[in-house]
């Protein structure tokens, strides 16, 4: 009873502090930034790999559609998206009113955007202007460059008052608005940068501004700064205007009446081939690449259809005729192969599930890990269990006798030593820390952990492999570590639980660390180390690291 009392009272202060001192709700949770050639999130090196979904804001459910699919893209090796606020062809978003101000319709579904790419460490591009033949410029005709620069300032005024540090800004859409007119890119960054100045803006026009921190797609490759394709498409052998041509306005160049993009999500084997090249370009000698597809951008018509946030293809889709059919559309404009699916499949094999950052290799059937080396490190309430407050994985070095540069202990301790039921998450919803991993050797691996725990309610933990979770499967309910207060190499388990031996075949792959007892502390991971000796001391020396 005094525990609910003292949850009710918290919970009261909480409302009362927020109502009295509004502040953004969980932002500012990750931080990107440029320093010279190299694009960093929360320090660490990243390669930009992810989707453009230009027209996610087109109305709430397209909005929710992305949301929903965020960890799902993520689950592929999707580290970034890009959202645009005005525009978009066929799309026709007035995220700008007359006089520069933010839409709050459309502020209010990027911001749901921009809430939910952070919580999952994903980077957000958030475009400006997307001007092309869109109709929403009809109604910003009697802008000059005063309104244009005023739009792009409100944006990153906006975006520093909500406290989001894990964006990119793109004023211009491949410099679609300055072609015509006379406005100056460098304007609009002077502007954001005036009002944001640690905001992180990029360049998309031909133009060549001093004052941008990174090129990107229409912007010039440029020693001393970052680049990168944020609208990445294939070559086709077909005359006209490529991808975004001919081949995917076709319907609409001859019927007027059509306002959306045709073969949508159409590739052919050649455009495949030419794609993944592509990609492969971009993530060794560029700072990365964003997938843009008919499929991800299409609009809603008369059809209903797009924009599409799932990934398509035969496993998902059916045959040629079902697909016609719900869609009521002619067999050759939508086909089973439609999406992008191929697309993720090539990636998460490619580039693993967290993909861009770097990986650690195994050799010779051994793979090591500090636990400080973590690649994303994620806060959480636990859903599954009592513990009652967000848990995360904090770096600690007061202990002395770890390995590496400190530990990470499962904070706050609750001290719940006495609960009537599971204190501790027996599921997947505690805080997690992953690490991508390239396997040579495909395998049985056992699992070792060095750790230390308090007591008998803080001596557990969650090992599972590229981000599914399953209930008491190999890897889960790691526990024991006796004695406690002592540096212990276990591999012990709850009885209900599988032997933690996990299978890992060759190629990339994302080792988890989810929390389990809070107060738990975890200083290393060796997988695959002898059969079954536990190491000795601090245990053999870290895996070696590769920046993509």
């Amino acid at each position: 009873m005094t525990s609910k009392r003292n949850k009710f009272l918290t919970l009261l202060l909480l409302c009362l502090t927020n109502w009295i001192f509004p502040s953004p709700l969980l932002a500012g949770l990750n931080r990107l930034s440029v320093e010279g050639e190299r694009i960093s999130l929360n320090g660490r090196d990243i390669k930009l790999l992810g989707l453009r979904c230009s027209n996610a804001l087109i109305s709430d459910q397209a909005t929710g559609d992305l949301i929903a699919s965020l960890d799902l893209y993520r689950s592929y090796g999707v580290n970034t998206v890009s959202v645009f606020m005005m525009g978009s062809r066929y799309g026709d978003i007035q995220g700008y009113l007359p006089d520069g101000t933010l839409n709050p319709l459309y502020q209010t579904r990027m911001r749901r955007i921009l809430q939910a790419t952070d919580e999952r460490d994903m980077v957000l591009i958030v475009g400006c202007l997307y001007w092309s033949t869109s109709r929403a410029k009809e109604k910003l005709s009697h802008w000059t460059q005063v309104e244009a620069n005023r739009a792009i300032a409100n944006t990153a005024q906006w975006l520093r008052d909500e406290n989001f540090t894990h964006v990119i800004l793109d004023p211009d859409n491949e410099g679609m608005a300055v072609r015509e007119t006379d406005w100056q890119v460098q304007g609009m960054i002077a502007a954001a940068k005036e009002a944001n100045p640690s905001l992180v803006v990029a360049n998309n026009t031909r133009q060549s501004p001093t004052n941008e921190d990174l090129n990107m797609h229409f912007g010039e490759k440029e020693a001393g700064k970052p680049w990168f394709d944020s609208e990445s498409t294939p070559k086709i052998g077909i005359e006209g205007f490529g991808y975004w041509g001919k081949y995917s306005k076709e319907t609409h160049q001859e019927n007027e009446s059509f306002y959306n993009y045709s073969r949508i999500g159409r590739y052919t084997q050649e455009m495949k081939a030419d794609q993944i090249a592509k990609t492969v370009e971009g993530m060794t000698q560029h700072n990365g690449i964003l997938l843009a597809s008919t499929w991800l951008q299409c609009s809603p018509n008369e059809g209903g259809e797009g924009p599409f946030a799932s990934l398509g293809g035969r496993s998902e889709l059916g045959s040629a005729e079902d697909v016609a059919s719900a869609w009521n559309k002619d067999i050759d404009t939508i086909h089973p192969d439609a999406g992008i699916l191929w697309w993720m499949e090539y990636v998460k094999e490619n580039y693993g599930v967290y993909g861009g950052m770097g990986y650690f290799e195994e050799r010779d059937g051994l793979l090591v890990l500090e636990a400080e080396s973590y690649m994303g490190n994620i806060a959480r309430t636990p859903t599954n269990g009592s513990q009652e407050q967000e848990h995360a994985w904090t770096l600690e070095s007061s202990i002395k006798g770890y390995s590496g540069s400190g530990y990470l202990g499962n904070l706050p301790d609750e001290q719940c030593d006495l609960c009537p039921t599971h204190h501790s998450p027996r599921d997947g919803s505690g805080a997690e820390m992953f690490y991508q991993v390239k396997m040579n050797t495909e395998g049985i691996y056992k699992v070792w952990i060095r750790g230390r725990s308090t007591s008998g309610e803080s001596n557990g933990v969650h090992v599972q492999v590229d981000g599914t979770f399953v209930k008491n499967s190999a890897g889960t309910n790691i526990s024991g570590f006796r004695p406690h207060h002592s540096w212990v190499w276990e591999r012990k388990h709850k009885e209900e639980a599988a032997a933690p031996d996990l299978f890992l075949s060759k190629g990339m792959h994302t080792i988890h660390i989810y929390g389990r007892d809070d107060g738990f502390i975890i200083d290393k991971i060796v997988l695959g180390h002898g059969q079954g000796e536990a190491p000795k001391g601090l245990g053999p020396g870290e895996s070696s690291f590769h920046r993509l």
